[in-house]
């Protein structure tokens, strides 16, 4: 998973979802991290790697 720019990890820690996330991990919480990942590419702070082929 990565962050989109440094700015989104300003805006992750604004969210809440910082917490949320790390938490996630230490519990080894799959669903927690389904639906951290889920609210983080919905607020667009995730790096979304674009197919170069399609253009």
């Amino acid at each position: 998973m990565l962050l989109r720019d440094g700015h989104a990890l300003g805006k992750l820690k604004a969210t809440g979802l910082h917490g949320k996330l790390v938490g996630s991990f230490i519990k080894e919480d799959k669903q927690e991290k389904v639906g951290v990942y889920q609210a983080l590419q919905e607020a667009g702070l995730l790096y979304e790697k674009k197919d170069v082929h399609n253009l």
